[in-house]
């Protein structure tokens, strides 16, 4: 009886040890590992530390990141300290990392022992829409989510470490891959000589030769991860084909074939696609812009309108880049181009826009400049220092006479537009937004415009006569703002939008702006000149116009892509 009760404890141990091997293990179950460096003796001497570490620091790297920017920097977190040291030291550090840093668990499954295929991939998925526009794809799209499931969580199960390995290894610069099969398990650690089952592990190419890196069994065999990593032993860190242990590893062949398809090797171009465009001016078309792979050639062709010709290439800063109408160049980075023909003086000016004619004409008489040498971007905004910089240069004014510093303590001496300010205030055409401030970066407001212009006039002696204003919104302009209206109304140079309105407090675009100020031109050369010079009316301003904001200057830049134009109005 008492042998038959110690018979079945003895068979229950046993098959708890089996369980258990299988199951993450704890710290209660701890390896002997002299039994286990007894048993490997034989592999170690014929795989050695040396023989590894001399023949992964033989590599040449080339590293790959992934392109998820979230990945990509956990890895770079990881890996980047030890950048500068040698190949084998990195790949250890990939290696100590996953087995220290990962616990084995089923978590991330549909349910404990589901097998590979039992990742919960919908509800782990990589969470970010961060990957890099244009790159070719590197790794398959469960790879990375399991890696950055498991690096984050700190959570996984052999092909999980599997996956985390040959990330990591691929970002330091080598050939890795997850494969899965069958495998023997150690009788060191409570096994039959027989027992297998599923696995995953990661294969390193080495000089054209896959080698082993398997950190979940280590981690098994190091009691979770917690005692020493032993480089020396070949037990889990290099096992090539042919090794004693290798035979312990059984490949999937097909599995493992699909799956490395999905991997692109660190040596191969990857291509990285980015955007050529080509931007036509309004007399002509262009061709053969789209998504192209850096270094790869494009050609561009323009074609004029009938009776156009074509005047050449540019670049956005104006730089002519060629007078062919065929324009083949090597793709170093995204690109815009802009293909210019005759009459055309800027790229963003449209057939049948309201102010196209306008905007021409200001341009072609140095009313306004482009905001780039060949964009007009008629639907930005003006500042205040730009209206008072475009009537200096109506005026032709010789603005090297105004250096001093004036009264506004927002206007430093120096800027672009310090001068020209000086210049409308010693005049009497603005007067500020207070008696110390002036606001040149503020957005300028339709009636501030008005009453601008209306002191512009009344500065060279022009006759102004008041007109009755229907506008649906006038109770809605300024007092200080009213007669200058009236009297702008009055010269013919309003007329407000379509739908009976004419928005004082509005912000004032380049667009409705260049239409005024061509007008103007227009109106001075008939214009009636009062017989005694009056007092000017000023320009007494209120703060709360506006709220200052940064606008570029006449000529600067503001951005590459000009943005929508406003709604067409009859005459701004």
């Amino acid at each position: 009886m008492k042998k038959s009760i110690l018979t079945r404890i003895t068979s229950l141990v046993l098959a708890l040890v089996l369980c258990c091997a299988v199951l993450p293990v704890t710290q209660a179950m701890a390896v002997d590992n002299v039994d286990i460096d007894t048993k490997y003796a034989a592999v170690e001497k014929e795989v050695g530390a040396a023989t590894i570490d001399s023949l992964l620091n033989a590599q040449t790297l080339h590293p790959q990141k992934t392109g998820y920017a979230a990945l990509d920097k956990m890895l770079e977190d990881i890996i980047g300290p030890v950048k500068d040291k040698s190949v084998a030291e990195q790949i250890k550090h990939c290696y100590d990392w996953t087995i220290r840093n990962i616990d084995y668990s089923w978590a991330g499954y549909t349910g404990t022992g589901s097998g590979y295929n039992g990742f919960n991939l919908k509800k782990n998925a990589y969470p970010y829409n961060d990957y890099e526009a244009g790159l070719q794809k590197a790794f398959p799209e469960e790879v990375i989510a399991r890696t950055y499931y498991t690096m984050k969580n700190h959570k996984g199960v052999c092909y999980d470490y599997a996956a985390v390995m040959a990330v990591m290894t691929r970002y330091v610069g080598l050939d890795a891959y997850v494969h899965t099969g069958q495998y023997t398990f150690e009788t060191a650690l409570g096994f039959s000589g027989n027992s297998r089952g599923h696995h995953g592990w990661t294969e390193i190419v080495l000089s054209g030769k896959n080698y082993i890196f398997d950190p979940q069994r280590e981690y098994r065999f190091t009691n979770n991860g917690k005692t020493a990593i032993d480089h020396s032993r070949a037990r889990f860190f290099g096992v090539a084909s042919g090794d004693k242990y290798y035979s312990h590893y059984t490949q999937e062949t097909k599995a493992n074939t699909a799956r490395d398809a999905g991997f692109l090797s660190v040596t191969a171009h990857r291509e990285k696609l980015v955007a050529v465009n080509a931007v036509a001016s309004r007399s002509g078309s262009v061709s053969g812009a789209g998504q192209y792979d850096i270094g790869t050639n494009v050609t561009l062709t323009a074609t004029p309108a009938e009776n156009k010709s074509f005047e050449g290439w540019y670049d956005y800063d104006g730089n002519l880049l060629s007078s062919s109408t065929t324009y083949t160049f090597e793709v170093a980075k995204a690109t815009t181009v802009y293909a210019m023909f005759s009459g055309d003086l800027f790229y963003d000016l449209k057939n049948g826009s309201w102010y196209t004619d306008y905007a021409t004409r200001a341009g072609q008489e140095g009313i306004i400049h482009g905001m780039a040498p060949h964009l007009f971007s008629g639907s930005t905004t003006m500042s205040r220092a730009m209206v008072v910089e475009i009537l200096a240069n109506m005026e032709k004014v010789d603005l090297s006479q105004y250096t001093a510093a004036t009264k506004f303590t927002d206007v430093a001496t120096g800027k672009w537009y310090s001068a020209a300010i000086a210049w409308a205030y010693e005049n009497q055409i603005v007067a500020g937004m207070s008696n110390t401030t002036f606001a040149p970066n503020a957005e300028v407001t339709r009636q501030q415009f008005i009453t601008m212009i209306n002191n512009y006039l009344e500065w060279k002696n022009v006759k102004l006569s008041a007109a009755e204003l229907t506008y649906t919104d006038a109770a809605s302009i300024s007092n200080w703002a009213l007669e200058a209206v009236k009297n702008i109304q009055g010269a013919g140079l309003l007329s407000g939008y379509k739908d009976g309105t004419i928005r004082p407090k509005n912000t004032l675009t380049r667009a409705e702006g260049a239409t005024i100020l061509v007008q103007v031109v227009d109106f001075l050369k008939t214009a009636e000149l009062n017989p005694t010079e009056p007092e000017p009316s000023v320009e007494p301003e209120t703060p709360a116009e506006t709220q200052p904001t940064e606008t570029p200057s006449e000529g600067t830049p503001s951005t590459e892509t000009p943005a929508p134009e406003a709604p067409a109005e009859d005459a701004a």
